[in-house]
């Protein structure tokens, strides 16, 4: 179905017989060859778990204290380290979660 009122520059469009005026296109063949893995799946995959042996502290209280601090801090941005920590640990394939200082055990079922 086509957007309304030029809205298809806010989205990725799948391109189907009446975008395109065949079915012949990539994103098209990508997204239906994903359809058709999803369905051969069906509910194997519900509930499933990676169990993380790390984890990384992420505290609330910490995020304002820095964001809003003034001094040698101010360019140190809370999120963006988080982010880099998460980043390099996916990199090396390492599973981690992202909890709370008040939690103290990992899930590891």
């Amino acid at each position: 179905m086509a957007s309304r009122g030029a809205f298809e520059k806010f989205h990725g469009a799948v391109e189907n017989a009446a975008h395109a005026g065949h079915e012949n296109t990539r994103v098209f063949g990508e997204v239906a060859a994903l359809g058709r893995e999803l369905a051969a799946l069906g509910d194997q995959i519900l509930d499933a778990r990676t169990p993380a042996k790390t984890a990384i502290l992420f505290d609330w209280n910490n995020w304002w204290a820095i964001e809003y601090s003034a001094g040698p801090s101010v360019d140190l941005k809370y999120l963006e380290q988080i982010g880099r920590w998460h980043a390099g640990l996916h990199g090396l394939n390492i599973a981690a979660d992202v909890i709370s200082p008040s939690r103290t055990t990992l899930n590891t079922r």
